[in-house]
């Protein structure tokens, strides 16, 4: 991970991360992260501009997920 964006990172976020970490290691599950444009550069074929559209993408695929999804955000014309 990229030292520059670990440090902007949320005092909450890298407990979490930790915590999942080291969970992972007692139950010896291998974790793999990945920097935020890997992540898009994944999904770039998809066509997925945002968030939202990413997340709509993943939902459809592992319907376990579809609950996680919220509402696209309303128009400033609705």
């Amino acid at each position: 991970m990229d030292v520059a964006c670990a440090s902007r990172k949320l005092p909450w976020i890298t407990t979490l991360n930790a915590s999942i970490r080291a969970l992972a290691k007692d139950r010896d599950v291998p974790i793999f992260a990945y920097s935020r444009d890997q992540g898009r550069a994944a999904f770039e074929s998809y066509g997925c501009p945002n968030k939202q559209s990413l997340a709509e993408l993943i939902a459809k695929h592992i319907p376990a997920f579809e609950q996680y999804v919220p509402p696209p955000p309303q128009s400033v014309d609705e």
